[in-house]
């Protein structure tokens, strides 16, 4: 499968007082989406190839509400809010099905150009709301949850053809939490590594062969500083396991690798010293 899909965005946020704050983003999507499939049997060289392409375009909205307060001396609480609202993409399919030579090392060449239809639909992604709850000392530590209900039981795929797949209301749950021995130590770096922990699950909505497709995760990270400045080069590590055995699926186990560099300095600060 090939994707080539971008996103053009504008934002826009607004602090009504030290507690509260607004944002909206408004996003357009626009890209193409490719697939291609091929069935042969090994006996015969001859097979069916179909190739799927669509282009997409459309605008999609996030809203969100942010509230932190000081409850005690040391701790703050935080709390959020974000709603996207359902938004229709536009979608040109093109599907093609032909007739292709299956080389010994798999490789398939199209004998014809066979037959191509043409069609119009819309890709329904579904609304969504998350909230987020934590409570943490700034800079030192914070534990958070965060949960993800989304109405995918209204979403539509590209072609609507696809007589084995079901789509139903999706929940996901995240735990997680970040600890900083001394953010301010000079002398031992240990002390001003950022280790962080989390815990996902994930009714992702998804229905095949009447089993509901179920994903949990686990990941650990650290923050690991760059030198005297307020940089980091971030990494994580995530095992998960994502299916079920149940009616022929496949139960998937994974595992991902994350690294990545937060750039944090001080700008056009004028030298008090040449």
């Amino acid at each position: 499968m090939v994707t080539e899909v971008s996103i053009d965005f504008g934002s826009l946020a607004y602090s009504f007082n030290d507690n509260f704050s607004f944002g909206v983003d408004i996003n357009y999507n626009f890209g193409n989406i490719s697939t291609n499939s091929v069935e042969f049997i090994p006996e015969i060289q001859l097979g069916t190839r179909e190739l799927n392409t669509s282009k997409i375009n459309g605008f999609n909205y996030n809203f969100g509400v942010m509230y932190n307060k000081k409850v005690t001396e040391k701790l703050t609480l935080f709390g959020s809010l974000a709603y996207s609202p359902q938004s229709n993409l536009d979608v040109e399919n093109s599907r093609n099905i032909t007739t292709v030579f299956v080389t010994s090392t798999f490789n398939a060449f199209p004998q014809e150009d066979g037959i191509t239809q043409v069609s119009t639909s819309k890709l329904k992604l579904p609304s969504k709301f998350v909230f987020g709850a934590g409570i943490g000392e700034v800079r030192k530590w914070m534990v958070g949850t965060e949960l993800t209900f989304q109405q995918s039981s209204s979403f539509g795929n590209r072609f609507n053809d696809i007589t084995n797949v079901e789509y139903e209301n999706s929940t996901k749950i995240s735990f997680g939490g970040y600890y900083i021995p001394k953010y301010n130590s000079f002398n031992k770096y240990l002390q001003r590594v950022t280790y962080r922990a989390g815990f996902n699950y994930e009714n992702t909505g998804l229905i095949i062969n009447n089993e509901s497709i179920n994903n949990y995760g686990i990941t650990f990270g650290l923050g690991l500083p760059l030198g005297g400045s307020f940089s980091n080069i971030n990494v994580g590590f995530e095992y998960g396991k994502r299916g079920t055995t149940n009616a022929g699926l496949v139960e998937e186990n994974y595992t991902n690798v994350f690294i990545s560099l937060s750039l944090n300095d001080k700008w056009f600060v004028k030298r008090k010293y040449e």
